[in-house]
């Protein structure tokens, strides 16, 4: 029970993080998009 109850807790700062970096991408999306198409040009 111990165990799972970690796993929870793993998984919701997981989440969270995600959320920050999700969020964080939509905000600088045309930044990222522009600093792919300098740095990885096909």
């Amino acid at each position: 029970m111990r165990f799972q109850l970690k796993n929870v807790e793993v998984i919701s700062e997981t989440d969270i993080l995600l959320d920050n970096i999700i969020g964080y991408v939509m905000k600088n999306e045309k930044d990222i998009e522009n600093f792919f198409k300098e740095n990885y040009r096909e």
